[in-house]
């Protein structure tokens, strides 16, 4: 089994110029008798098992992962993982991407929120990527975001080739594309003070039409999505040490530290500089 290793990425000056904006990644092994995780981070997780066996629910309905299998979960939504019933514990490699371009649509294409275990297929040749995605991760060179970006590519097709050779690619974002191209400019605005009526003009809808869609694509509302958005975002830039609090706070849409940390504390159980002090110092 894998030893645990965590490895959190601060942010790039080239991180503008690449497709996807990786928070972190590493390597775990879930024992069992632990409880499994539920935490909701906001951001996509591709985990590749490596050995045991894994449990996956999502809406109250399991799924189980094999070594070599991918899965893919969206952890702003409600689900939970780790070490399946009967198994001697599950070792699996993790990368966390907080935003990308087209990859929600690619989620809802590829049905990861129904099924989100991609059978093995060509898991002896995904391994690599993980681990030189990972290895990208911890590496403070000024190529690291394009590899990284390139590995985030490279298992995105994956996924998508091992679902489209079981069934196919047929399912569309029900808003037309238009929820996606919202949540880009959200995430590209993170720091501006949204309101409902704006989201709702951007994406051509009602607000109340805008409420409906949005809890039936993410299971969360609008505000909601954006509060987990920004925290996850200030989970990332805390890692800048060169940055105060306070201007963390301000470059995630929060002018009110206090609103800023009691938002923090109540989605990452601890304040920001509590978080701060665990991840470095």
């Amino acid at each position: 089994m894998l030893e645990e290793r965590l490895h959190l990425r601060a942010p790039h000056p080239l991180d503008p110029a690449v497709p996807y904006q990786v928070v972190g990644g590493g390597q775990r092994t879930a024992l069992p008798g632990l409880p499994p995780i539920t935490a909701r981070y906001h951001e996509h997780a591709f985990m590749l098992c490596v050995e045991g066996r894994g449990q996956v629910d999502i809406d109250d309905v399991t799924h189980l992962a094999n070594p070599g299998d991918i899965v893919w979960l969206k952890t702003a939504g409600r689900y939970a993982h780790g070490c399946a019933p009967g198994a001697p514990g599950w070792a699996y490699l993790w990368v966390g991407v907080g935003s990308g371009t087209g990859l929600d649509a690619a989620h809802e294409m590829g049905g990861a929120a129904r099924d989100p275990v991609f059978a093995a297929d060509l898991g002896a040749e995904i391994r690599p990527v993980f681990d030189e995605t990972i290895a990208a991760i911890r590496s403070p060179s000024p190529v690291a975001p394009a590899l990284i970006s390139a590995g985030i590519a490279a298992i995105l097709a994956e996924v998508l080739l091992r679902r489209s050779r079981r069934d196919g690619l047929i399912v569309a974002d029900p808003a037309g594309g238009r929820l996606g191209a919202l949540l880009d400019r959200m995430r590209a605005e993170v720091d501006r003070p949204w309101t409902i009526p704006d989201m709702a003009g951007l994406a051509a809808l009602s607000p109340s039409q805008l409420h409906r869609v949005f809890r039936k694509q993410f299971g969360v509302s609008p505000i909601s999505w954006l509060r987990h958005e920004r925290i996850n975002r200030a989970s990332r830039l805390l890692a800048d040490h060169a940055l105060s609090v306070a201007e963390v706070g301000r470059r995630c849409g929060y002018a009110d530290p206090y609103h800023f940390s009691r938002d923090f504390r109540r989605l990452n159980g601890r304040s920001p500089t509590g978080f701060r002090a665990e991840h470095g110092g």
